[in-house]
């Protein structure tokens, strides 16, 4: 390579170094590897630069030993080495513990051929740090330190027989220094260049740091692509030309909750919530929030559309105006609220306030536990209670469903084993037919006197009485448009009557064929037999209670 004459080749090729630095073409076959580890870099004092603060302290003290060691401040009660000789002195004695702490740095024995005054230190701390200038070292900055200088004096040998003691004075002074240290404090950069690098390669870095364009005040934008070139620099959080971006930043409070910077208010508040939308805040632990002035407070909340609140842990509101407060509850839709937990409210108005409980249509409320509702201004009390369709409905009665209207659009053709019928309350019974679809057995009360009651929708519209006396016939549960049937037998005395009484509790007008005046005319045969038919219904247009009789007599 033409380009690659003039190549770099060792630290002591400096004609061609000199090129390079001329702006030749330095050119590499291999590895670069530049710099040296940071730990080998020199550390701790420079003592060149050491300055001294001054003497800061001086005392005297007693001291005793003999040709094998030496002990210090033998005077003063409160050392370890006191010794009771030597109490006259109490009040020559060491205050200062790093004079008696740096005794051991001393030569010894102390005696009178061997009393030269000694110095212990300097002792350093490290007092000041800082960072290297890539932050990623701690440096240090500053020394300080101390040395003690013990001189002695008077010493006298004393009169032993086993062995040679000494005692005497002994004087320590402390001196205070600072110092600088040979910590490297220079640049990290081991490689620069004022003009363009370019790396065909891969490029692998534990850390990038981009300064064009940066400063304390676009802390938090991000770095983009900038142009088809693959210009890369700081943009700001929110969408710019040629641009795409994240746009989030961290919320208020909240361990790594994050919100979405598009100067809408939104805030994240919660531990790893997320908000997004306009004035919305998600308070909720894990909440998340969106739209239009929404608050995701429950834990594990969502809360979307417009001005809804899901306060409740684990619920979710969305539509307008909605609310769940209970646990796992859901409202959507206008106006709704699901307090129950685990209940749901939709539609307009709606109230969802029993567990577990259902709430739709408009302006209709679920309380009864495990309740459904779809309706309109209607409530539903009772537990495991349902209200569908209609209006104004009323459900207190547990484990019931009201309807105001059923209609069955296909039949299927099984055996049937019940009629139904329904009571006053509007219930499904157990009950007859009318109309001719289904002929009820008789029911056979046998001998009868006194009064009678025929049950003609509770029971059978068919009825077979035997009389053994004279007897009233009184009719229950009959309806607008019911007809019936009854025998009527005479016993073996015969001659017994037959009177029609009340209807559903009340009077009514009877009518009998042939102008029966309102009284069958029975034969009176004794065990004859005869049949009476009814028809019953209102009169048009007073609408009162009429009863019209046939009569058929003397079958045999």
């Amino acid at each position: 390579m033409a380009s690659c004459e003039n190549k770099y080749t060792t630290l002591l090729d400096l004609s061609r170094q000199a090129k390079v630095i001329t702006g030749e073409t330095a050119c590499f076959d291999g590895k670069i590897e530049v710099g040296i580890p940071f730990s080998g870099y020199p550390t701790g004092v420079d003592t060149g630069t050491t300055v001294s603060l001054g003497v800061v302290s001086s005392e005297t003290a007693v001291f005793s030993g003999n040709t094998g060691t030496t002990v210090f401040d033998v005077s003063n009660t409160g050392s370890t080495n006191y010794n009771a000789l030597f109490s006259g002195y109490s009040g020559t004695v060491w205050t200062n513990a790093l004079f008696s702490g740096n005794t051991s740095g001393l030569t010894l024995p102390i005696t009178t051929l061997s009393a030269d005054t000694q110095i212990v230190g300097p002792v350093w701390t490290l007092t000041q740090t800082a960072t290297t200038s890539n932050g990623e070292h701690i440096i240090g900055i500053q020394y300080t330190g101390y040395s003690i200088t013990y001189a002695f004096s008077q010493i006298e040998q004393l009169s032993v027989t086993a062995y040679t003691a000494y005692s005497g004075f002994s004087s320590a002074s402390q001196e205070n220094f600072s110092a600088g240290t040979l910590d490297y404090k220079g640049p990290l950069d081991y490689i620069s260049t004022k003009e363009d690098a370019t790396v065909d390669g891969i490029l692998t870095t534990k850390k990038l740091t981009v300064t064009d364009g940066a400063s304390s005040a676009t802390t938090g934008y991000v770095l983009t692509q900038l142009d088809e070139d693959g210009r890369a620099g700081w943009v700001y959080n929110s969408p710019t030309s040629g641009s795409t971006g994240g746009y989030w930043v961290s919320g208020s409070s909240g361990t790594n909750s994050i919100r979405v910077t598009n100067g809408g208010g939104a805030d994240a508040t919660g531990d790893y919530a997320v908000a997004t939308g306009f004035l919305s805040t998600a308070s909720g632990n894990y909440s998340h929030v969106g739209g239009f002035q929404n608050t995701a407070s429950g834990d594990f909340s969502q809360a979307q559309g417009y001005r809804t609140v899901a306060s409740g842990d684990y619920s979710h509101t969305e539509g307008k105006d909605n609310e769940a407060t209970g646990s796992t509850s859901h409202a959507e839709g206008l106006g709704t609220k699901a307090h129950g937990d685990n209940s749901h409210a939709e539609g307009a108005g709606s109230i969802s306030t029993g567990t577990n409980s259902h709430a739709g249509g408009i302006d209709s409320e679920a309380s009864g536990i495990t309740s459904f509702i779809h309706s309109t201004n209607s409530i539903v009390t009772g537990n495991r209670s349902a209200i569908l369709g209609g209006q104004n409905i009323t459900g207190t009665t547990d484990d019931t469903v009201y309807v105001p209207n059923l209609n069955i659009g296909t039949i299927g053709t099984g055996t049937s084993i019940n009629n139904l019928g329904i009571d006053v309350s509007g219930n499904v019974v157990t009950g007859t037919s009318s109309g001719g679809a289904t002929i009820d057995p008789y029911e056979c009360v046998g001998n009868s006197s006194g009064n009678i009651t025929w049950d003609v929708s509770g029971t059978s519209t068919n009825y077979d009485v035997t009389l053994t006396g004279n007897t009233t016939l009184n009719l229950i549960n009959v309806r607008n448009g019911d007809y019936g049937t009854i025998i009527v037998k005479q016993d073996p005395v015969g001659s017994h009557t037959l009177s029609f009484g009340t209807v559903n509790g009340g009077a009514a007008n009877h009518y009998v064929v042939n102008g029966g005046a309102g009284s069958p005319t029975l034969t009176a045969t004794a065990n004859s037999v005869d049949i009476l038919s009814f028809t019953y219904g209102l009169s048009c247009p007073d609408g009162d209670e009429q009863a019209f009789w046939t009569v058929g007599n003397d079958y045999t």
